[in-house]
């Protein structure tokens, strides 16, 4: 018996070969675009709930600064604090979310 493979036997191996370096790149490529999303929705999870706790934060802090005489006088108020101090948080937030992004757009 021979120890060499014929060349039909040759090409019949390197074709197995491609296919598999094939799967095995489409099986990379998916294990990769699976981490990515879930890595997203776990970011995304994450900040809503340090966003209720923040939303928590701050109108407790809004309660305790602000007159009773005038929340009840003008119950509007709590709201609008709120309003402007959430506004400031999330444009500070979505500077710095913007400025990462262009600093990953950036690396590639």
């Amino acid at each position: 018996m021979s120890k060499q493979l014929t060349k039909t036997q040759k090409k019949e191996v390197e074709k197995q070969v491609k296919k598999e370096i094939r799967i095995l790149k489409k099986t990379q490529k998916l294990g990769s675009e699976f981490k990515k999303h879930t890595s997203t929705a776990l970011i995304t999870a994450l900040g809503l709930v340090i966003a209720l706790t923040w939303k928590d934060f701050i109108l407790a802090a809004i309660t305790h600064f602000t007159k009773v005489e005038n929340i009840e006088k003008y119950p509007y108020i709590a709201d609008l604090y709120t309003v402007i101090v959430v506004t400031i948080f999330g444009a500070i937030g979505l500077i710095i979310v913007s400025k990462w992004a262009q600093n990953s757009d950036e690396t590639k």
